[in-house]
């Protein structure tokens, strides 16, 4: 299931990791270049039956703090 991931640098381009959540589990790390321009699309396994709560986390830089 392709899930698309945006971080907005505010005037900076993000670059970086990003951490994909169902709930409090990892399912997913993928890290953003400045060639992403802080976009980027990760395919994420597939959910068993039920709500899920899939977040994105961006981990922060050293010119952007998360």
């Amino acid at each position: 299931m392709p899930y698309s991931v945006r971080v907005d640098g505010h005037g900076v381009v993000p670059t970086g990791e990003v951490t994909i959540l169902d709930g409090r589990m990892v399912i997913a790390t993928i890290t953003l270049t400045a060639a992403d321009d802080g976009r980027t699309t990760v395919t994420l396994p597939a959910f068993a039956r039920g709500i899920h709560l899939v977040t994105a986390k961006f981990g922060g830089n050293d010119q952007l703090t998360p």
